[in-house]
């Protein structure tokens, strides 16, 4: 099987490149421009390199997924899901949260989450896909959700592949911890190689597996 790869190099405290970037502040998620951006030239040089790279995502999607492929997906998250106002204030508040709060307050997440489904709505992922990460990530030791943190939602750019991609795009988020070699909160963390290997195997069996399936 042939693969393309994409990734995005802009750090998500600039910009994120999995969100829209009007309307996500209402809806609770964080922002993806981030209000404490405040110079106007900063500002118009994200909402550039954000438009660039939604453009060359749209791109790479129609590729694959036109020719009858499948889109994965991959994003990490924080261990822990912690409630905080989405404001100016949200990095400051969120260290509080780290250094002061007993951490065990806050809910943990699941080591893997597979985002198939809007909230309320069919799911758009790959049925065999879903079967089969979930089926070879278990067997390699995971814990594996299904939109246990949350769902595909419309203020994410997944949300919007997947509905122009029906049953070709799998979304699915990482626990960081478990890539970090350590994962510290705050500060840059090495990634480990082996730890990445570890999730990845699986993940390419399954793919490998649903491929064939469907090509059969």
């Amino acid at each position: 099987f042939g693969v393309l790869l994409l990734r995005s190099r802009l750090p998500r405290t600039f910009v994120d490149c999995n969100r829209v970037v009007e309307g996500e502040v209402e809806s609770g998620m964080s922002a993806g421009l981030p209000p404490y951006l405040r110079d106007p030239r900063d500002r118009q040089l994200l909402l550039e390199l954000h438009a660039r790279y939604q453009r060359l995502a749209e791109s790479c999607y129609a590729e694959v997924c036109g020719e009858g492929g499948t889109a994965l997906a991959l994003h990490t998250y924080a261990p822990r899901s912690i409630e905080l106002a989405v404001d100016d204030d949200v990095v400051e508040a969120l260290r509080r949260a780290y250094e002061e709060e007993p951490l065990d307050r806050w809910p943990l997440r699941p080591e893997v989450d597979l985002i198939t489904r809007p909230v309320g709505g069919e799911p758009l992922a790959p049925a065999g896909l879903v079967g089969a990460a979930r089926a070879e990530l278990e067997r390699a030791g995971f814990e594996v959700a299904e939109n246990a943190t949350y769902s595909l939602h419309p203020a994410t750019a997944g949300h919007g592949h997947s509905r122009r991609w029906p049953g070709r795009v799998l979304c699915l988020e990482v626990r960081r911890d478990l890539l970090g070699d350590p994962w510290r909160p705050f500060e840059p963390s090495p990634i480990g190689p082996e730890r990445v290997a570890r999730v990845a195997e699986p993940l390419a069996v399954a793919l490998a597996r649903h491929l064939a399936e469907s090509a059969a």
